[in-house]
This record gives structure tokens, sequence and C-alpha cells, in this order.
């Protein structure tokens, strides 16, 4: 499903991946664990392509990514959700959620699949969707 072989990551002249490969397979849970600046968040933004400084291939899907921009990513169902509260926090948990729900060239009748996706992955912000947003633990 996600391959990634002998990726390099640069900012600037700074390079911050040497060469790294690992495959993912459909269904499979993967973990990224390592100490601060050891490559994890950089490894992520390549495949969400917010970072394009790059060489080496990224497929997913059998698409190779490597080159693609981020909007494109985002329509192949890549996204990159950062650490933080992210969220809008005077809006309420469902609000918050209707905008996760869109992408750029997302179908409209996709946004209710999405949501019904994220309700039954985390079922208790069923009960929370009046909530305003800024009251989740962030954890």
């Amino acid at each position: 499903m996600l391959y990634i072989k002998n990726l390099n990551a640069f900012y600037g002249d700074i390079q911050a991946l040497r060469s790294v490969s690992l495959h993912v397979r459909q269904g499979e849970t993967v973990a990224l664990i390592g100490g601060n600046g050891a490559g994890k968040s950089t490894i992520l933004n390549c495949i969400s392509r917010t970072l394009t400084s790059v060489c080496g291939q990224i497929t997913f899907k059998d698409h190779d990514l490597t080159h693609f921009r981020y909007d494109q990513a985002v329509s192949m169902g890549i996204v990159h959700v950062p650490e933080g509260r992210c969220i809008f926090p005077d809006m309420s948990i469902w609000d918050n959620l209707v905008l996760g729900a869109y992408s750029k060239k997302g179908k409209s009748y996709l946004i209710k699949e999405r949501l019904l996706a994220v309700l039954d992955l985390l079922p208790i912000l069923k009960n929370r969707k009046s909530q305003a947003g800024g009251t989740l633990s962030g954890g």
C-alpha cells in the first residue's frame, strides 16, 4: 500500500533523511518511534507532500507520489494532522468534523461517509457533537 525507497529529504542544505526505506501493507498499523530530530515528522511531511525537497521514491496504492503536490496527495486520501490542538476551539466538535470531511476536490456525497467513518473510529464523539472543540483534552 505504502512504499518508501531510499528517501532523502532536505531543509535547505541540511539533510534530514538519508536513504530511508519502509513498507506498510494494507490494514497494517505502523508507529514511527525515535528521539527528537530522528526524522519522524520529516517522513510524515514527505508522505503528505508538505515537504517536497526529496529524492527517492514514495508510492501509495501503486501511484508514485514523489512529485505530487500536497493537494494531489489529499485527493488520494493522504492527509497530515499535526500534533497539537489544530481545531477551531469555539466551534462544536461536529462542525470541526464537518470541516475536516472536505477536501479540495472532494465529492459532496462522500462527506457523510467520511463523518460516519470518523464516528465509528471515535464513538465517544457521537455523544459530544455539540460540545465546543476547545474543551477536548487534546489527547
